[in-house]
């Protein structure tokens, strides 16, 4: 999710806003996907398990 790839970023002490994230997705796609891929590298890998009671 959104919230997911900003934790992401912010982890990897990547700083930039929503309308910088958004003129990158349209204008340069390939710099917006290795920003995806620093943020999945940077959660841990098992930010999607469930929460144990």
């Amino acid at each position: 999710t959104y919230n997911r790839f900003i934790q992401g970023l912010n982890l990897a002490g990547v700083q930039v806003d929503r309308r910088m994230l958004a003129e990158l997705a349209v204008n340069e796609p390939k710099v917006f996907a290795s920003l995806v891929d620093t943020a999945k590298k940077a959660l841990p890998s098992d930010v999607n398990a469930p929460k144990s009671a």
